[in-house]
């Protein structure tokens, strides 16, 4: 039932859309305008990438004292200055500026933006709207890669200036639209409700380092997220460069996980919320590393016709969507139910810095044992997917139970 929840169902949309029209073309943008090499450029955005890595911290306690709402609108407004920045960049030192602005808009916005869920839903329907709300992201980057692609191809790099300026008009329209969201569920603040009148005990960083079952969850949570940097990071050169099979190959396999990701995501996950979510999250690694052992099968296929080869990393690209699909709902959805209310923020930045450091270490660990020997990235992913299994399940809140498929 979307009933009340009109503004953040666009504000998603919106800023989904708005992500997608930079999401492949950041770095053709900069090239374009600066006189930078690749290289240089790359260093660049890494630097930003790594000097945004402690944000989270500032989240989780931003997020405690003035709520999601607050923290998730910030967060827009933050990578809207950011892409501003991007307009005028034309060094290094400035390009690596602008892109800690952005990535720690990114990193506050995810930070808060899971406690938002709850809000908007009815009580036990958490885990269908994580589903949802993934898949509405993935439409909305999906069609705005799409416009930015026909908008390359029709006016050239130029264009970009305007994609940019877009997408930092989006951010700011996002960032209304969450801020003037009135939730059907309680108080945006945690805890701030209930406990008015009365003292409120504050969490702290000492209480997370103790809490084992959340670190248990951010460890299961890193593994998931190494295994998410497959497409980004591995996916094109392992195919063209290692395998050398066709071009056409990786941008295939991307479409099909997008697209699947976003028409199978309700479906899968409506069926799936009917087990507990770390029952979920189990059978979702065990998928993953299934599908690992088919990305490095081609390996073995010496001589083997090009159809073979493409067909079976289509198999494996279809078992890692549904080992997507069925973790990252369940994964999001404990991120919330196991983070006490008093201490909710420094929770949900722990959660967070395992996204912020598993995709700053991706490119450097994946791409170094791709050239060192082309099975270990899959035998690292795979091995760390059957290890996430008996952790994942013993992640059950303790107050809930299994029910009757």
């Amino acid at each position: 039932m979307l009933t009340g929840a009109g503004r953040f169902v666009a504000a998603h949309a919106v800023d989904s859309l708005g992500t997608g029209l930079m999401y492949a073309f950041t770095v053709v943008y900069l090239t374009h305008a600066t006189p930078l090499s690749l290289a240089e450029v790359g260093a660049a955005l890494t630097v930003g990438n790594l000097l945004a890595l402690p944000t989270p911290a500032l989240g989780g306690l931003l997020l405690d004292r003035f709520g999601a709402k607050a923290v998730v609108a910030l967060a827009n407004l933050v990578s809207a200055a950011g892409f501003a920045v991007f307009l005028v960049v034309g060094s290094a030192w400035q390009i690596s500026l602008a892109y800690l602005v952005v990535q720690s808009g990114i990193n506050l916005y995810w930070t808060a933006a899971r406690n938002l869920v709850p809000l908007a839903c009815v009580p036990g329907e958490e885990r269908l709207w994580f589903g949802f709300v993934s898949s509405l992201r993935n439409l909305g980057i999906g069609a705005g890669a799409a416009v930015s692609a026909v908008a390359l191809a029709v006016f050239g790099p130029d264009s970009l200036y305007v994609l940019i300026a877009a997408n930092g008009g989006t951010f700011v329209c996002a960032a209304l639209l969450f801020l003037t969201w009135k939730p059907k569920r309680g108080a945006d603040v945690p805890g701030r409700r209930e406990d008015r009148g009365r003292q409120v005990r504050r969490g702290s960083w000492g209480a997370l380092l103790r809490d084992g079952r959340y670190l248990l969850l951010v460890g299961a949570n890193l593994a998931f997220v190494l295994a998410q940097m497959v497409p980004p990071v591995l996916l094109a050169v392992y195919v063209t460069d290692t395998l050398h099979a066709g071009t056409w190959i990786p941008g295939t396999l991307l479409v099909v996980n997008t697209a699947a990701v976003a028409v199978l995501t309700p479906a899968v996950t409506g069926r799936s919320a009917r087990h507990r979510p770390q029952r979920a999250i189990a059978v979702g690694f065990l998928v993953a590393s299934a599908s690992f052992a088919l990305f490095a099968a081609p390996l073995t296929f010496e001589g083997a016709p090009g159809w073979a080869v493409a067909a079976v990393l289509m198999a494996a690209m279809l078992l890692f969507t549904l080992s997507e699909i069925l973790s990252s709902p369940a994964l999001n959805e404990l991120s919330v139910a196991l983070a006490p209310a008093e201490a909710n923020g420094r929770h949900q930045a722990a959660f967070q810095l395992s996204w912020s450091i598993g995709g700053a270490a991706a490119p450097v660990v994946l791409t170094a044992l791709l050239s060192r020997q082309p099975a270990l990235p899959w035998l690292l992913l795979a091995s760390l997917s059957v290890l996430a299994v008996p952790a994942a399940r013993a992640l059950a809140p303790p107050d809930r139970e299994e029910p009757q498929p």
